[in-house]
């Protein structure tokens, strides 16, 4: 049984409907995007939650609720903020949210052979340590793993 839940996010095909798990996901998503791009710029600025609120016009509370979270945020809401933050004006644009999908990916990139974190690093002796995920051989001619050697858990 998979502890990761994203059936439900696959492509759109002719003929079928979205399911609403997918559109609520992607929403979801789109609104933490431009919260994020928000409180980037809000904080590149430098100003203080005040000076946003006397530009907006609303109360210090409101403008604490909404650089709290993207809760019920519009269209209006971020090009609202933008321009009082720095007369910034959102630009839209789009991603392909399947362009670049690597399927079954069932290991991660870092414990590939050819990444530098799997490589050993030379002892100061010009060894190698043994890689403990590599198995090795003891003088038995038996195979067992480098870290039971190491912590004396090998067959003796």
């Amino acid at each position: 049984m998979s502890i990761f839940q994203t059936a439900f996010l696959s492509k759109p095909k002719d003929g079928e409907r979205i399911l609403p798990e997918t559109l609520s996901y992607m929403r979801a998503r789109a609104k933490r995007r431009a919260y994020d791009m928000v409180l980037r710029e809000f904080k590149k600025s430098g100003i203080k939650k005040a000076e946003l609120a006397r530009r907006l016009g609303v109360g210090a509370d409101r403008v604490s609720k909404m650089l709290g979270g993207p809760g019920n945020w519009t269209i209006s809401t971020v090009a609202d903020l933008l321009f009082a933050i720095s007369a910034a004006q959102p630009k839209w644009e789009f991603d392909l949210a399947f362009k670049n999908n690597r399927k079954n990916d069932t290991r991660p990139h870092w414990l590939d052979g050819d990444s530098d974190l799997m490589r050993s690093a030379p002892s100061p002796q010009g060894e190698s340590p043994p890689n403990p995920l590599m198995p090795v051989e003891n003088s038995k001619n038996s195979v067992q793993s480098a870290d039971a050697n190491f912590f004396g858990l090998g067959r003796r």
